[in-house]
């Protein structure tokens, strides 16, 4: 009986198997077609991408831009469409500051037609081209609750394990509504974006805030200084200037507050270095010795700290050599290698020295150093930087391949 049973609990089985299998057959068959749509599309796109076919012939299916927007239909969350958009975008960010630099200001415009092409909602675009923002999406009550402060946790944004500590440390002794400001200022921070300036205003707004009551307080100083830089770096040309000016007051106020804080003295330097270079390459030089000082305390008081040392590397390299400036393309090398041998997987460093091989005919070393880029990952909180980065080696790829080197 136990074996009638058993063998008739079987057949049971088997046969519930196969009409639950025939039943979900469409569904199954569905899913299945959808996965290898999903596949040809990326197929497709990525031979458009990796060709420059970026949102050029128009069409269905015909550039890059539309096929990752159909596959985007099918999976919302698919990453690597997300990616390549991301990466588009970010590289006619870049042309537009070459055009503005050039003075090529009907190309800039056609560079922003193509932004708003690519992300309707860019911020940066739709002013340059005097559109109306983009009414916000309504967001429920839930999501408007500011996240709970967490200024004691490390951040990816500090590259000195020294100014970490000391950070943490500072933080301890202020009171609960001071953390709670910083913190969220940090948070937003974490969440800038070349196509929207919301989070770095706030940012700006929250350290302000702390400012008005605390005046001397050197997080909000440097943490507000670094803001500035990012949105400076990201607005139009003629707005450049007057933004990092704000920011340079700020971050030379918190080097008088904490005269041996890290964080104080490095983002004093890269914002000198960007207001140098928005006022012209003459004037940029009148500046040279206040970026090397700056420099030189930073890395005095922190050795290794991989960013100064890439900052430096590219000072030597860009500025004319003596008798002019401290120019030495040598010394622009070394200092560059030092930065990758203390992190390895810094994105920025490695665009640099293989900027630096182009800048010395020293083909091959440069397309390595690229392509090594290009197959790196985007550092954890440097995403947008991470695009950037690569669409710059990108262009300088296309531009040696197309001279023939």
């Amino acid at each position: 009986m136990r074996t009638l049973f058993s063998m008739q609990f079987l057949r049971f089985l088997t046969l519930s198997f196969f009409i639950s299998l025939l039943l979900n057959q469409p569904v199954i068959s569905q899913n299945m077609d959808q996965e290898q749509e999903i596949q040809r599309l990326l197929a497709l796109g990525q031979d458009h991408f990796k060709n420059w076919r970026y949102t050029n012939p128009q069409g269905s299916g015909k550039n890059a831009l539309d096929v990752f927007q159909q596959v985007l239909k099918l999976d919302q969350d698919n990453k690597t469409a997300q990616d390549r958009i991301n990466q588009m975008e970010a590289y006619y960010v870049r042309k537009v500051k070459q055009a503005q630099a050039d003075g090529l200001d009907d190309k800039a415009k056609a560079y922003y037609q193509k932004i708003l092409l690519i992300n309707p909602g860019n911020t940066m675009a739709r002013d340059a081209l005097g559109l109306v923002p983009q009414p916000e999406p309504e967001k429920s009550i839930e999501a408007e609750q500011p996240a709970e402060p967490d200024a004691l946790k490390p951040t990816p944004f500090q590259t000195s394990e020294i100014a970490e500590e000391l950070r943490l440390e500072r933080f301890k002794s202020y009171p609960p509504d001071l953390v709670t400001l910083l913190t969220q200022a940090m948070d937003l921070y974490r969440q800038r974006s070349s196509s929207d300036h919301t989070p770095i205003v706030k940012a700006i707004q929250n350290c302000k805030e702390v400012l008005k009551t605390n005046p001397k307080n050197y997080d909000a100083l440097w943490i507000i200084s670094r803001a500035y830089r990012w949105y400076g770096d990201h607005s139009p040309d003629e707005k450049k200037s007057e933004i990092f000016e704000t920011g340079m007051e700020y971050a030379k106020k918190a080097t008088e507050i904490i005269p041996n804080g890290i964080e104080g003295h490095y983002f004093y330097a890269v914002i000198i270095g960007n207001y140098a270079e928005s006022r012209g390459i003459f004037n940029s030089l009148l500046y040279i010795d206040d970026i090397v000082r700056e420099l030189e305390i930073t890395l005095k008081l922190d050795p290794k700290h991989y960013d100064a040392l890439t900052i430096m590397g590219v000072v030597y390299r860009d500025v004319p050599p003596w008798p002019v400036s401290i120019g030495d393309i040598d010394k622009a090398e070394q200092h560059l290698k030092k930065a990758l041998a203390l992190n390895p997987l810094n994105l920025f460093p490695q665009l640099e020295l293989g900027v630096t091989y182009n800048k010395m005919k020293k083909w091959a070393q440069a397309k390595a150093e690229f392509k090594k880029l290009l197959d790196m990952p985007n550092e954890r909180g440097y995403e947008v930087e991470g695009e950037e980065f690569k669409a710059e080696a990108r262009e300088i790829l296309l531009m040696m391949k197309r001279r023939g080197y």
